[in-house]
């Protein structure tokens, strides 16, 4: 069965849209000069596999071995494999074809050295007509820590000193002031609604968390919303945030976003999900969903 043209078009599109913000600190071995590529949030060198497309998952690469590494360039062999979307990217299947890889254009993102460009060369069967597939890969942006709020401290109360009453004078006669119209006070900014539409396991490993997010009688794109997290706990009950990307411009719903979160396989911890949702009124609202998340 032949892939179509077009489902690949989506897929590779959805590669080179810099959606992000699944974001990990990493240790500074790339700023000690060492390059490294983003998967989705995580800076590796050599991984044996790595997402082109995070909002949806549908192209990556897998089974990846590397002939070369170094500040410039890697290059390496595996298989591309992308979803045909047949008859849709939900019920697709994931085609897959034997490829050369290269990395290149370093550049410093967030204080790190990352490639930001990838060269897939087709050595036998290719999806339609192309031998090779030039992707910008998703830039990399560092986890950001709030800053704590100042700790307030009692200021002492002025000591009052003994004013002088004032001479009291005639008050003059009030002149009658026309009573104001009274005019209509703005609606309070509504917080956005949110609702956790499902979990997906990824084939590398990933899970996949589904939002649906939007402020009421919003009809702008992003449906009125900034920013989408998720937040989860690790081993050590320490919190891991995950900047869900906005995925409505390929799905056509407007309020559709998708993190990202990455697993271990050996674990089976039944995690709560924190998820925090800005609107761009600056109304914000939180929501908990308790899951057994097996494999993460």
């Amino acid at each position: 069965m032949k892939t179509p043209i077009r489902a690949l078009s989506v897929a590779v599109a959805a590669a080179t849209i810099a959606t992000g913000t699944i974001t990990t600190v990493m240790p500074s071995a790339s700023a000690a000069g060492l390059t490294s590529v983003n998967d989705c949030g995580s800076l590796e060198r050599k991984p044996t596999e790595l997402i082109l497309s995070c909002a949806d998952a549908n192209t990556m690469l897998t089974e990846m071995t590397w002939s070369g590494w170094s500040n410039g360039r890697a290059k390496g062999a595996g298989t591309f494999e992308a979803n045909d979307c047949t008859p849709t990217c939900a019920a697709g299947t994931f085609r897959t074809y034997p490829a050369r890889v290269l990395l290149t254009k370093p550049k410093v993102q967030a204080g790190q050295r990352v490639f930001t460009k990838a060269v897939i060369t087709f050595t036998g069967a290719k999806p339609g007509k192309q031998k090779k597939l030039r992707v910008t890969l998703q830039r990399y942006q560092q986890a950001t820590t709030p800053t704590p709020e100042p700790t307030q401290t009692a200021t002492p109360a002025p000591t009052q000193s003994a004013v002088p009453a004032p001479t009291q004078t005639a008050a003059p006669t009030p002149t009658p002031t026309p009573t104001p119209t009274a005019t209509a006070t703005a609606e309070a900014a509504q917080a956005p609604t949110v609702k956790l539409a499902g979990l997906r396991r990824g084939s590398t490993g990933k899970l996949f968390v589904d939002i649906k997010a939007s402020v009421p009688g919003n009809r702008a794109p992003k449906r009125g919303i900034t920013s989408v997290t998720v937040y989860r706990p690790n081993e050590y009950n320490a919190e891991l945030d995950y900047k869900a990307n906005f995925v409505g411009e390929e799905t056509a719903d407007q309020d559709e976003w998708t993190a990202v979160l990455t697993c271990d396989s050996s674990s089976r911890m039944k995690d709560t999900l924190r998820i925090v949702v800005v609107a761009d009124n600056g109304q914000r609202t939180t929501i908990r969903a308790e899951q057994t998340l097996a494999g993460c």
